[in-house]
């Protein structure tokens, strides 16, 4: 479980294909401990370290998650967005976030908002339910507030410190980035479902 408050940035230092599979290999962070089995949000995709040197970690991407999230179209030197798994001595600055991405969406507009940037993202139908104004989304696993929403888009504005240790403005493959709704939501959806049936 992770917080969506984003602890560090590396750099891609190899990316192995097969077939709808990864081997990511990225630079090691100096910033927090990580060992073998480690479970790291890497732009908001839970992953498993399987290998480390004193440099580098791997981690392997299933099929699912190569399908469903944005890793495919990582390349050599891109930067990705890294968060530590929550353990029980830290703050639970941001929202609970699972890295457990659940479709791409793709941005649509950009704005400067005062001393923000507003950036208006598409919803999908078979997510609309599950985001609410002034509700929580992870957005490449960083915690975001709603900040407006419609049938078929949804708002969220980043402050200048969001903006320059996220990576959230640059430049995304197809303007494509990972969603994760609250998973709050998601229960509580799913426990309106039942109340309907019985």
């Amino acid at each position: 479980m992770f917080t969506g408050i984003i602890q560090s940035r590396s750099r891609v230092l190899d990316v192995a294909t097969i077939d709808e599979s990864l081997k990511l290999t990225i630079r090691r962070p100096e910033s927090f401990e990580i060992q073998e089995g480690s479970s790291l949000a890497i732009n908001g995709v839970c992953l498993t370290v399987t290998d480390l040197t004193s440099e580098s970690l791997m981690l392997t991407v299933m099929p699912e998650t190569y399908r469903k999230t944005t890793l495919k179209f990582l390349r050599v030197n891109d930067v990705v967005n890294i968060e530590p798994a929550l353990t029980l001595r830290e703050p639970l600055d941001g929202h609970f976030v699972l890295g457990h991405v659940d479709q791409t969406v793709k941005l649509v507009k950009k704005t400067q908002d005062g001393n923000s940037v507003k950036l208006t993202f598409e919803l999908p139908d078979s997510l609309a339910t599950f985001v609410a104004y002034k509700g929580s989304v992870a957005l490449d696993g960083t915690s975001l507030t709603v900040t407006q929403v419609t049938d078929k888009t949804f708002t969220v504005n980043l402050i200048p410190y969001t903006a320059d240790n996220t990576g959230l403005l640059n430049v995304h493959q197809d303007d494509q980035y990972n969603l994760e709704v609250d998973v709050l939501a998601r229960y509580i959806q799913r426990a309106q479902v039942e109340a309907d049936v019985w």
